[in-house]
């Protein structure tokens, strides 16, 4: 058929094998000094608009407000990128994540992050950890903290933490 269109998508989620190092510091080497410089750049300038807090392995309704708020920045996110996706468009994923967060009954090994600068929160991380392996599911930024890199910063912390809980 000469005239028909094949369009074929290979989708292949991006990760960090933590096994080639032993800490944090010598993950790090990996990536260009000029990036690890302006990572710490980035962070001076966030901590010049107030005070930043990175909240690992949240529980509870804590847990859920960040889940509710880190589904409300990837929508916001897509409409304003203009991309559609499917999981977003029902709402019976906020319904999932809330409940693979909060779940106290049926553990899901759930990981809720969040950096907040200067009181608003500037990313969100909702990740699984599962025989030593932490796979990060949902990444949503805060566009209005772009300029700082506050996804950066925080994908960062959080393989810090990841190294300091054991995972590989």
């Amino acid at each position: 058929r000469a005239n028909s269109v094949r369009e074929r998508c290979i989708e292949e989620a991006v990760y960090a094998d933590l096994a080639e190092a032993a800490t944090f510091e010598t993950f790090e080497q990996r990536w260009p000094s000029k990036l690890r410089k302006n990572r710490r750049r980035h962070m001076r300038r966030l901590q010049d608009q107030g005070p930043v807090v990175i909240t690992h392995n949240q529980r509870g309704e804590t847990a859920a407000a960040t889940v509710r708020t880190g589904i409300d920045l990837k929508r916001i996110w897509l409409a304003k990128k203009e991309l559609l996706s499917r999981a977003f468009a029902d709402t019976r994923f906020d319904g999932f994540m809330l409940d693979a967060a909060t779940s106290t009954t049926h553990p899901t090994g759930a990981f809720v992050s969040s950096l907040t600068s200067n009181g608003t929160i500037g990313n969100v991380v909702i990740a699984f950890d599962f025989e030593g392996r932490r796979a990060m599911h949902m990444i949503a930024y805060n566009m209005d903290l772009e300029t700082f890199s506050a996804g950066t910063l925080h994908i960062a912390d959080c393989i810090r933490d990841a190294f300091s809980a054991g995972i590989r």
